[in-house]
């Protein structure tokens, strides 16, 4: 096991927590009041902040991921109100030194994605995604719009029972034919996207194939942030190309069948040494030409239709714009 980085046994040291008291520290057991460094806020004119005694803070003020500056509301804009908790302000600050922690109150610090340690930002316009650094997602377009952005080392969300990320119109009834609006009146027509970023990066990256007959092997790019397939669609899928396999088979099986008729007549066909005479019909034109014209009718017609089944199964399920039926989710993606 690791060694622990603090001796818990110096808490219960009765003449070490004398001796430590006598020169004015306190360690804070019992959450007691307990002295750390803790950094000096900047505050803006418009804040209004709430400080615990141990580097928590609950800002009220305008749209400001960090310096008094940025933002909306360093930009001055109105309707651009912002809730902003921080739990650890600076935690991550880099000292001269080089080393990193929180400083003390004679260092001021605006609060910062970056470097706080836990934080959730409320805020009434924003362009969050670009405030918390984030990956750029085709089709969504988080700018001005009101958000909720959490951070911190790690977050979990814990349900005892269900557990619902949903997009788009809430069920509101009394709110006319376009139902519930965005927060600053606009439309909200199209569902938004749910996306899942591991490693925060959507770029394309590049993959390696390799051809199973002839071995060799090509390089190209493919989407890195993909859509999530759809169970239920994905199933029929399946189903209709195992189907179309079997009837595939089926159709190998009779031309082997026929080629084994084939084989047997031919086998069994021989030509007596004679003279020359007028052409008669033989054994193998007799009774294996029929059989193979039907067997090859029957075996294009079934062709046919399998070609048609083959182009609804790619139509229906593999393109976008063709069908309900698609396997893919037009609105969750993940890397």
């Amino acid at each position: 096991m690791p060694k622990p980085i603090i001796n818990i046994d110096q808490y219960f040291n009765k003449e070490l927590i004398k001796a430590q008291f006598s020169m004015g520290k306190n360690f804070g057991l019992g959450n007691k009041t307990k002295e750390e460094p803790v950094p000096t806020p900047d505050r803006a004119e418009c804040e209004t902040i709430y400080e615990g005694q141990n580097n928590s803070f609950v800002i009220l003020g305008r749209d400001r991921p960090n310096g008094r500056y940025s933002g909306y509301g360093g930009r001055g804009a109105t309707s651009a109100g912002r809730v902003d908790l921080i739990a650890g302000l600076s935690s991550g600050y880099r000292h001269k030194n080089g080393t990193y922690g929180q400083p003390n109150k004679e260092t001021g610090t605006s609060p910062n994605f970056a470097i706080d340690a836990a934080r959730i930002y409320m805020s009434q316009k924003s362009d969050i995604d670009k405030y918390m650094g984030l990956a750029k997602v085709p089709g969504q377009r988080s700018i001005g719009r009101s958000s909720i952005g959490m951070k911190a080392d790690e977050i979990r969300i814990h349900s005892r029972k269900d557990i619902k990320l949903v997009t788009g119109r809430g069920k509101f009834s009394g709110l006319g034919k376009n139902g519930e609006r965005l927060s600053n009146g606009e439309l909200n027509e199209v569902p938004g996207t749910i996306s899942f970023i591991a490693g925060n990066s959507t770029r394309f990256e590049d993959l390696l194939s390799v051809d199973a007959l002839s071995s060799k092997v090509s390089r190209g790019q493919g989407r890195k942030l993909q859509p999530i397939s759809k169970g239920d669609n994905l199933v029929d899928c399946f189903g209709e190309v195992i189907s179309s396999i079997r009837r595939l088979n089926s159709l190998l099986g009779d031309i082997t069948h026929v080629v084994s008729q084939m084989d047997t007549h031919l086998a069994s066909h021989t030509h007596p040494i004679a003279p020359p005479v007028a052409a008669s019909p033989n054994t193998y034109t007799l009774l294996a030409t029929p059989f193979v014209k039907f067997k090859t009718t029957a075996i294009n017609t079934e062709r046919k239709f399998l070609t048609k089944k083959l182009d609804f199964i790619e139509k229906g399920y593999l393109n976008e714009n063709e069908s309900g039926k698609y396997i893919n989710s037009r609105f969750v993606f993940t890397t």
